[in-house]
């Protein structure tokens, strides 16, 4: 009769090694494919803030978005997927900050060309007296 008493809670057992694999698999957080796709934008943008000139008119942002990058893959690499996906996700912004940065400054740089040009013209085109 004990056997009996021991088989019927078979499934009850089943169940909690069900529930404690599931929770395990929970607490690793985010899908690997979330993390390699968080890194793989960051990294694109930080490629991208370096081409628009970033490092030399904002050095900073490029820098720090480099580093959170790094600190990124760490984290995935010991498998801190939520981790990983934050510093990931920080990286990004920064190197769209060091982009807009130098986006502007370019842009300002243009500005002050085109205004410098528009006084010599109207320099060379008014009557000297």
């Amino acid at each position: 009769m004990e056997k009996h008493g021991l088989m019927a809670r078979w499934p009850a057992v089943g169940l909690f090694i069900a529930a404690v694999a599931a929770l395990g698999g929970c607490a690793s957080g985010p899908p690997t494919s979330a993390v390699d796709s968080a890194i793989a934008v960051a990294s694109t943008e930080i490629d991208q803030a370096r081409k628009d000139g970033a490092l030399a008119s904002a050095p900073v942002p490029i820098q720090e978005a480099e580093q959170k990058l790094a600190a990124a893959r760490q984290a995935m690499a010991n498998d801190d997927n939520a981790g990983a996906i934050r510093l990931a996700t920080e990286a990004k912004a920064d190197a769209d900050l060091a982009d807009a940065t130098s986006q502007a400054a370019r842009a300002q740089q243009a500005a002050s060309a085109v205004q410098n040009d528009a006084g010599a013209l109207k320099q060379a085109t008014s009557p000297h007296p």
